[in-house]
């Protein structure tokens, strides 16, 4: 992977960054690895996004977000994903913008987290391999009404730490949820979720990267280890992301990440 995309590095960095950046990343509607601002979403409320990405490569590009770019849906929702695809390299990067074009396309046509995932799954079904596939967690916020619908496809549960953007020790809920993965048969079914998300309480995305490196020893971190580590973080996106990154690291030191990894958190401050 770093021979092809060094190569396109020397054409258009900007390219480059993306296509590395798309085989493990989180949308917030129309946004991808977006520059940095502050993320307004729904009616008049405020939240602030921090997300990490590192691919497997010594290079360990880190592209960083105080925020991100957002489109808020006409009824004051937002629509928001995090997927993984199978595989690395320049395959990967490409089923990565199928699954985000497809995502978007799935949400101008209206419906819900269910109604995306079906859309997907037969959207990947029609364009990719048998043995290509995605996983991805889909999630319709509604500050208004302080719920988040969501669908798990195969992908890691996400965490929901309440009052987390206070810092400090919190409470913190796995917000389960079985489902297939994208792109297998278009025929699977998938279930949708329903969860309470309230003003200062932060959301935990992530990707299977960050959670199973193996030790010397055989050990990993898991959902458990990480689960601890965000129960107890500092205010504020950027820093809890900085201390989340670290405390993995220790953990799996001296292994290094394997796989693509990529951390999201939101913070709703309103």
């Amino acid at each position: 992977m770093e021979s092809v995309f060094g190569k396109i590095f020397g054409m258009n960095p900007t390219l480059a960054k993306s296509l590395l950046a798309l085989g493990a990343v989180m949308f917030l509607f129309t946004g991808a690895v977006a520059q940095p601002q502050k993320l307004p979403v729904g009616h008049a409320t405020d939240f602030t996004t921090e997300q990490y990405f590192e691919p497997p490569n010594e290079r360990q590009i880190k592209m960083r977000m105080t925020g991100s770019e957002a489109l808020p849906l006409p009824d004051g929702c937002t629509a928001m994903m995090i997927a993984d695809v199978s595989g690395h390299g320049v395959t990967a990067a490409l089923i990565s913008a199928m699954v985000k074009t497809s995502f978007e396309n799935q949400v101008r046509l209206g419906g819900g987290p269910l109604d995306w995932a079906q859309g997907m799954n037969e959207d990947l079904c029609r364009s990719t391999l048998a043995e290509q596939f995605a996983t991805a967690w889909l999630g319709r916020l509604d500050p208004a009404g302080n719920r988040l619908r969501y669908v798990v496809a195969g992908h890691c549960a996400p965490f929901r730490i309440v009052g987390g953007t206070r810092g400090g020790l919190q409470r913190s809920e796995v917000l389960r949820g079985k489902g297939f993965m994208l792109g297998l048969d278009p025929q699977l079914p998938f279930t949708e979720h329903d969860a309470e998300f309230l003003p200062a309480d932060r959301l935990v995305l992530y990707t299977d990267g960050l959670v199973e490196v193996e030790r010397e020893d055989r050990a990993m971190l898991e959902e458990a280890g990480l689960r601890r580590i965000c129960a107890e973080l500092p205010a504020g996106a950027e820093a809890s992301a900085d201390s989340v990154i670290a405390q993995a690291r220790a953990f799996n030191h001296p292994a290094p990440f394997v796989d693509d990894v990529t951390l999201v958190i939101l913070d709703r401050l309103a």
